[in-house]
């Protein structure tokens, strides 16, 4: 892994972050940036799966 981030128990659920990195171990983790609207990191976390809710756009055509 790279450094040893943890988990963030001063961010807020539910901020949206973004996955840049996975590791696989015995089981895997994620490392996950967290950035304002401009794309200024505030933030990362390694998380493990069950601490990542997966969301799903669709392409609304208007």
């Amino acid at each position: 892994m790279e450094e040893d981030y943890t988990s963030i128990e001063s961010l807020p659920s539910g901020q949206v972050g973004t996955i840049v990195e996975v590791y696989e171990q015995e089981e895997y983790h994620y490392l996950v940036e967290f950035a304002d609207t401009q794309g200024c990191e505030y933030a990362m976390a390694t998380l493990r799966a069950d601490e990542i809710l997966v969301l799903h756009y669709d392409l609304a055509i208007v």
